[in-house]
């Protein structure tokens, strides 16, 4: 079997960030604009170093447009943040309907035989006030309709939104078979509320050498080892990176490190940081134990 890596893609422009701009269409356009960019760049990348990974895509992202998203959008959970509540507003104007919709860009993904995941239809966050199974079971339906109207197929590998991890059984009724969980440390547990505490520790947790992050291979929850921060300093990636190396030429044989990142945190500078990635994956292709790159529903296949 030997050691192996997963990278699983969010992919999801501005319904991934939705309660952060809001109706502001300046805010963060420029990372959601350059995504197309991101996104080529990345496939190719993955097609030169043999890379297979699952891009977990926005149900919306797939659809051709605000006709056919109401057409299969379930009933937009009842948050009790109303930041989170769905706002017309949100819209925009024609000029804006490209940082929701991109299903030319997620055929390419599948064309170039890489997984396609789910990450909810409305980027639905499981652990917030007001959410219900209800809402879960008929977000699992319209990307269940989704999938099988457009390819013929049902997900089976699911990324939280925010990495909100619940609702696990609800999932599974829905044929959801593996799913992206969060590492053990206390810090990641998005249970909590998140503080400005846990973000400097989930921060500071991609550049320490401690703990390792290579996992046994599992059914059901796959953890996640390294968010990818390609987007940082100079300095601060060699660090980073270092230590992704590090801990994918430890693995043993049976054990899964598990990558992920934002096709938009390359947004802004998508050359800058697709170079890195090409680094990243040099290195990784070129240790003396390299291991294979495998999408989330081939690692649930080798329990």
């Amino acid at each position: 079997m030997g050691p192996s890596v997963a990278i699983s893609l969010d992919c999801e422009l501005r319904w991934g960030v939705l309660e952060r701009v809001r109706d502001d269409f300046h805010a963060y356009r420029e990372n959601l604009e350059g995504v197309p960019d991101a996104v080529h760049r990345t496939l190719d990348l993955f097609d030169a170093h043999d890379v297979r990974a699952t891009w977990a895509i926005v149900g919306g992202l797939a659809c051709h447009g605000w006709d056919e998203w109401h057409e299969r959008l379930p009933a937009w959970p009842a948050y009790e943040r109303t930041a989170l509540r769905w706002d017309e507003r949100y819209r925009g104007g024609p000029s804006d309907e490209r940082l929701y919709f991109a299903p030319g860009l997620v055929e390419e993904v599948r064309a170039r035989g890489h997984e396609l995941g789910s990450h909810s239809f409305t980027h639905l966050y499981m652990n917030e006030p007001g959410v219900t199974p209800d809402d879960v079971r008929a977000d699992c339906s319209a990307v269940s309709r989704l999938f099988a109207d457009r390819w013929g197929t049902a997900p089976a590998s699911y990324v939280f939104p925010r990495n909100q991890e619940n609702h696990v059984d609800t999932l599974r009724a829905a044929g959801i078979t593996q799913w992206r969980s969060n590492p053990e440390s206390w810090y990641w547990d998005t249970g909590r509320p998140t503080t400005l505490v846990t973000r400097c520790l989930r921060a500071v947790d991609g550049f320490s050498p401690w703990p390792p992050r290579g996992v046994r291979v599992a059914r059901g929850a796959q953890r996640a080892s390294h968010f990818v921060r390609l987007g940082l300093p100079n300095t601060a990636w060699a660090i980073h990176r270092k230590r992704i190396v590090r801990d994918a030429a430890h693995l043993r044989d049976g054990e899964v490190l598990h990558l992920w990142w934002h096709p938009h945190n390359m947004g802004a500078k998508p050359a800058d940081t697709a170079a890195r990635l090409d680094d990243l994956l040099t290195e990784l292709t070129s240790l003396p134990t390299a291991p294979t790159f495998r999408p989330m529903a081939e690692v649930a296949l080798l329990a």
